[in-house]
């Protein structure tokens, strides 16, 4: 599906590398100071010298041999924890490559499934489940944020808002099922011309937007144009024989500072004027 989360599979920060290795440390600690200490200042205080050195290596080798068991006992924790840190910053699940003594563990089990339903739950709330695209939600969670992002990075962000023209008089003379049909068929075109990072959402009924990243106003219009002219190819079959439809495009690129509010009612002023200017009216013309 079009428009994956950005994110990055390893921990982001210091804090998430401490939280990652967190189990090895203490028992690591716990070993020098609980066990390794002890036996150091025992061996100083009654060995006799010439066998001091002979101690010391003996108990070092016991300390490595304690953190490589530190390290594989808390493996399928570790292992958990990387897989919620990856979905947490891509909402997405990742298949982390793990040895068969993990993948069989209690634990790494339990929280890969409980990823999947987290996930599933995630997927349910904030996708559409008649196209497949994001739906209204989706995007008031997320926009905001993203907006400062990009004026912080002073990366150009792009977007579109297409409506179906005159989709009352198709769902009216074809039925709503033709009505789902051209929907799925417009979200199906817009996804062959958008990339993975990109969000289509579904705003509602039969408007739809088009997040661009990394896109000018410029390069935005030539993705609409390339999507209306891939839907005049399209033929839908209706009640009443084949016919085509069409769509009127706003497109706008974010400005410095600019809340997504404000974005928005700009690109829906931009379709106000497109629908105004719009050439092909009717959307149940005859093939």
């Amino acid at each position: 599906m079009k428009g994956k989360l950005r994110g990055d599979l390893a921990p982001r920060s210091g804090a998430s590398w401490i939280r990652l290795y967190a189990g090895e440390i203490k028992l690591w600690l716990f070993a020098v100071f609980s066990l390794q200490l002890p036996m150091f200042l025992v061996g100083w205080a009654l060995m006799p010298a010439d066998k001091l050195a002979y101690f010391w290596i003996i108990t070092s080798f016991c300390l490595i041999v304690w953190t490589a068991i530190c390290w594989h006992l808390t493996k399928p924790a570790r292992m958990s924890l990387q897989a919620l840190e990856s979905y947490r910053s891509k909402q997405q699940v990742i298949q982390i490559p793990v040895g068969p003594e993990i993948a069989d563990h209690p634990l790494y089990i339990e929280t890969r499934q409980v990823i999947s339903d987290l996930d599933r739950v995630f997927k349910e709330s904030t996708v559409d489940p008649l196209t497949g695209a994001y739906n209204r939600r989706f995007l008031q969670m997320k926009l905001a944020a993203e907006l400062d992002r990009a004026s912080k990075s002073g990366m150009p962000l792009s977007v579109l808002f297409l409506d179906v023209n005159d989709f009352k008089k198709v769902n009216d003379t074809e039925g709503h099922i033709v009505g789902d049909v051209c929907l799925k068929e417009l979200v199906t075109v817009a996804k062959g011309h958008i990339r993975d990072g990109d969000w289509l959402v579904r705003w509602g009924g039969d408007e739809f937007l088009i997040v661009l990243w990394n896109m000018t106003k410029n390069k935005a219009a030539g993705v609409q144009t390339r999507i209306q002219e891939s839907l005049a190819e399209k033929t839908i079959r209706g009640k009443n024989g084949d016919f085509k439809f069409s769509v009127s495009v706003g497109v706008a690129e974010a400005k410095a500072n600019e809340t997504a509010d404000q974005l928005l009612d700009r690109v829906d002023g931009e379709l106000y004027g497109a629908k105004s200017d719009s050439k092909e009216p009717y959307a149940n013309r005859p093939a």
